[in-house]
């Protein structure tokens, strides 16, 4: 009897991801499968006119070769991965937690910058319109 709970525990923490992987081997796109898959992880829990904000921050490219800032598009898969097995806002935060600061060294106004990436960080977790207010209003008390 235990070891039936033992498998249905298991079974019931890693079957989407397991699941998911399964559906992407046989896409004819794997790579971007698997980042889909990443993105709707992240946003499980999210209503509404904010999921496309949410899945638009937390889908990475399936390939950042192209994309226009490499380094962050590399730091999310590996985030991604990395916190492969939460689900809905504890993915989002260990996601976030992961993906490395703002480079503000080849920043025309690096003081802006900064003050961009303080505001950002203080605004951690929040999604779409209300993260954009809050990144403003941020802005806004420093001078």
């Amino acid at each position: 009897m235990r070891k039936l709970a033992f498998w249905l525990v298991l079974w019931l923490a890693t079957g989407p991801v397991l699941a998911a992987h399964a559906a992407c081997a046989a896409s004819t796109a794997p790579a971007r499968c698997q980042a889909i898959h990443a993105g709707e992880a992240s946003c499980t829990d999210v209503p509404g006119a904010d999921k496309r904000a949410c899945l638009d921050t937390f889908t990475p490219a399936s390939d950042c070769r192209r994309d226009r800032d490499r380094p962050r598009c590399e730091a999310l898969q590996k985030a991604q991965q990395a916190c492969d097995t939460e689900q809905g806002e504890a993915r989002r935060l260990c996601v976030l937690a992961q993906l490395p600061q703002r480079d503000c060294a080849r920043a025309p106004d690096r003081a802006r910058c900064a003050r961009q990436a303080e505001a950002e960080a203080a605004c951690l977790g929040q999604l779409g319109a209300v993260e954009r207010q809050c990144v403003s209003r941020r802005l806004q008390q420093t001078p």
